[in-house]
């Protein structure tokens, strides 16, 4: 008896659905894809509950005849492609026939459509089961309405998260195509609520504008249009001043396509290379214009990656063209045309169509206004030292040269972003950042200390043993680098850095109270403001509980990002910008079995941010109680992140040493 079976045709759907349709925004971006087809030049989608109990995407675009309305939702047929050697010449946005059929089999679905001067029809879907062709009623182009998202499939929403999840991800994914069609309008809303217009026919500055709420006309710069062979490169890169912590405002568009590549990344990356600290990443729209026959869009169902055949040339052309802008003079030059050429007019974001569903005149920005931050890169990459480490026959002079071999890479670097010249900003890449900190940076420090120290149990008398009277003269303590301290207690070599170790200590402190419930709030005497992408706001709110908990007050400011009333009382000097965006890159609240580790990364992130850092200067007083915490908690000689905080050269160590 043969164990192969052909799969039925509703299960290969749901098959294909799970490639094509992983949430609500994969939907919405093949719907819409579909609309830019149709040579539609207003789009309007209305969801409920984050797109999972209604998505609707109406159009005016050319329509669907009746004949033509049950093949749109057949697998693999499409009006784009008629042969293999149409894959090699794709010039719309979809071609595999593929995503309608998706969405209809894990959907309540429906089509109506008209074509000018014709009849409309409607088509409805039930979990992949075709209904009759049926006349209806509506202006001319499509609406489609997808109801109920995975409920024929109950396993696949356990994936989806919280609403105003989900409607960050569409409203980013519709932000990215409204930026490659500029000539588009665009209307989203939420449970009827409207989320954002923007107007057609907008020039490409003006839509970056509306999309991207940044002081664009002073921090970016245009890149003229360059030709190479088959392609043509423009777009606009950001001052090497307005860098962000990820690279989530780096946009790539080939042929009007929204890409992700890793060509692309790397050519920017070695572009402002030497120009922006290490970890972070400038701001850039970048759009590629290329023969189709040059270009594979057909590598996943999704349609966001490709393969060019003449990569290294458009490696080179964006190096060249790129590198040239970012010139000091060039670039001074640059941006101070880009402030008198293109300050935004006032734009009218009123709809002027014939459809009365797509008129609405109020306008907001779909995405949150984002900045750049003053930074501290993240903490530097330990593996060779951990695995040096581990190893059974490492020796403490293994374990020293494997530390030194990481220094470079491990020092913390501080931007400042203020205004200065851009051959200052270059002079200053070519040597180290100056790292100039203060006691006064970290006040209330030595009582944080005390505190701790005066809740130790029985291993504090082991501190009763040790005389640190010999390292209460300062000359006792040798500071290297700003960074680390060496220090000899009782004939042992103790080597510390000391951001590494204080984060410890902070970390075990903060992990302590939240366990007992007592994690306190201090207020801000001025609250402080954060602008943020909607989808980072929507992390943080969706966790705010959590947050509560661990002793931060945040209040939603509508379109303007988050207002943070008060911090924990155990992080008095927490750096709030940087704390806040790299908490969003580590957050993992996703489900209940990873709440611990979660709180663990929280716990971490507050005490990375609000502890000593390289380049700060502590008092003396402040050293020792370093070194007081490294002797008694010697089985805690790691940073939270699993980096090496204390070394300690025994005698054994120096004899075997020196061969003894």
């Amino acid at each position: 008896m043969s164990v192969i079976k052909v799969l039925p045709t509703i299960v290969q759907n749901k098959i294909a659905a799970g490639e094509v349709v992983e949430r609500p925004s994969a939907a919405i971006k093949e719907l819409i894809e579909n609309s830019i087809d149709a040579k539609a030049t207003l789009i309007r989608v209305d969801l409920e509950e984050g797109g999972k109990k209604l998505l609707r995407v109406i159009d005016n675009g050319s329509g669907i005849s009746e004949d033509d309305l049950i093949l749109a939702v057949t697998q693999h047929a499409t009006s784009k492609i008629a042969s293999a050697d149409d894959l090699f010449a794709v010039e719309t946005m979809g071609f595999r026939g593929e995503a309608l059929a998706s969405i209809a089999a894990v959907t309540q679905f429906s089509i109506t459509s008209k074509i000018k001067n014709q009849e409309a029809y409607q088509l409805q879907v039930e979990g992949g089961h075709v209904k009759e062709v049926c006349p209806s009623s509506c202006q001319d182009g499509t609406v489609i309405e997808a109801r109920n998202l995975f409920f024929n499939t109950p396993v696949r929403m356990k994936f989806l998260k919280a609403d105003r999840t989900e409607l960050s991800r569409a409203n980013e994914i519709i932000s990215c195509i409204a930026l490659a069609n500029p000539s588009v309008g665009f209307h989203l809303t939420h449970n009827g609520k409207n989320v954002f217009q923007l107007p057609p026919n907008q020039k490409l500055m003006e839509r970056i504008q509306a999309v991207l709420p940044l002081n664009l006309s002073e921090a970016i710069i245009e890149i003229p249009p360059f030709t190479g062979d088959h392609f043509t490169i423009r777009g606009y890169l950001g001052s090497p001043y307005f860098i962000r912590p990820r690279r989530d405002h780096q946009y790539f568009f080939i042929n009007g396509r929204v890409v992700k590549d890793k060509l692309l990344h790397g050519a920017i990356s070695k572009v402002y290379e030497g120009l922006i600290p290490n970890g972070k990443h400038p701001v850039v729209l970048l759009f590629l214009d290329i023969d189709p026959s040059e270009v594979d869009v057909n590598v996943h169902p999704t349609k966001i990656e490709v393969r060019f055949s003449q990569s290294n040339s458009i490696f080179s052309a964006i190096l060249k063209v790129c590198k040239d802008l970012l010139e000091p003079e060039t670039l001074t030059q640059s941006i101070a045309d880009s402030r008198n050429e293109n300050s935004m007019p006032m734009v009218d974001f009123s709809f002027h169509q014939q459809n009365s569903n797509l008129n609405n005149s109020n306008a907001v920005n779909p995405l949150e206004a984002s900045r750049s931050y003053d930074s501290d890169p993240a903490l530097r990459s330990s593996a060779e030292l951990v695995s040096s480490n581990n190893k059974k026959s490492s020796s403490a002079l293994d374990i020293l040269k494997d530390m030194y071999a990481v220094k470079d890479s491990s020092s913390y670097s501080r931007t400042d972003h203020k205004a200065k010249s851009f051959s200052n900003f270059v002079a200053e890449k070519q040597t180290n950042f100056d790292f100039e900190g203060a006691s006064n940076q970290i006040p209330q420090i030595e009582n944080v200390h005390r505190e701790i120290y005066s809740n130790s149990n029985a291993e504090a008398k082991k501190i009763e043993d040790i005389d640190f009277n010999l390292v209460a003269d300062e000359s006792s303590i040798i500071t290297i680098d700003k960074t680390f301290l060496i220090a000899n207690i009782n004939n042992e070599l103790y080597m510390v850095d000391q951001h590494a170790l204080h984060e410890r200590m902070s970390f075990e402190k903060l992990k302590s109270k939240l366990d007992s419930g007592s994690v306190g709030s201090q207020q801000l005497l001025v609250p402080f403001t954060l602008d943020m992408k909607e989808t980072d706001k929507a992390v943080l709110l969706d966790n705010q509980q959590e947050l509560s908990r661990l002793g931060f007050e945040l209040e939603d400011f509508g379109k303007d990002g988050l207002i943070v009333r008060g911090v924990p009382v155990e992080a008095p000097n927490l750096d709030i910008e940087n704390f806040f965006f790299d908490l969003i890159q580590n957050f993992e609240f996703s489900n209940k079995a990873s709440l611990d580790k979660g709180r663990h990364k929280l716990c971490a992130t507050i005490a990375c941010h609000s502890s000593l850092r390289a380049g700060d200067v502590p008092t003396h007083a402040d050293k020792v109680e370093l070194f007081r915490y490294a002797y008694q908690h010697r089985d805690l000689l790691t940073c939270p992140h699993g980096r090496p905080s204390v070394i300690i050269f025994t005698i054994k160590d120096f004899n075997r040493m020196f061969h003894r």
